[in-house]
């Protein structure tokens, strides 16, 4: 289902996701259960959202996902209007931003490995998950 179609349908997203032991972070990138996130939305949703992104989908609860659900469209609808990928919410973006870390004004946790999450400040880290890079802070993240 992609979420910036009008006639998409989050319930049966819920229904593949609800029935997989796979890592949300793996049903994010599987095109059969989400279309067009990528790997940027993936990981800011998660991080936005709160969701570890090893939580098997099995385990993750309803509400949790309307949560990523309703997270991702107004992310994607921007991107599309702008062209311009951003997740941070103004009351998060440095001031002044890091000489060394341009992204902190454009993300949470994408591409700033070992930097220090906007929000907790517990180095980001990052692993392969689904043949794709995952960044995520293991602080903010961790249920």
């Amino acid at each position: 289902e992609d979420p910036l179609r009008a006639d998409a349908d989050p319930q049966r997203v819920w229904t593949r996701v609800h029935r997989s032991s796979r890592p949300i972070a793996a049903l994010l990138m599987d095109q059969a259960v989400f279309a067009g996130v990528g790997n940027i939305y993936r990981a800011e949703t998660l991080f936005r959202v709160g969701v570890s992104p090893f939580r098997a989908g099995n385990r993750i609860s309803q509400e949790r996902l309307r949560a990523i659900w309703e997270d991702l469209r107004p992310l994607m609808e921007y991107g599309v209007a702008t062209g311009f990928i951003t997740t941070v919410d103004l009351d998060d973006v440095p001031d002044p931003l890091p000489p060394d870390d341009p992204e902190a004004g454009r993300w949470y946790v994408y591409h700033r490995t070992g930097r220090p999450c906007l929000r907790c400040g517990t180095p980001v880290a990052e692993r392969e998950v689904a043949s794709r890079r995952l960044f995520w802070c293991p602080t903010c993240q961790a249920h």
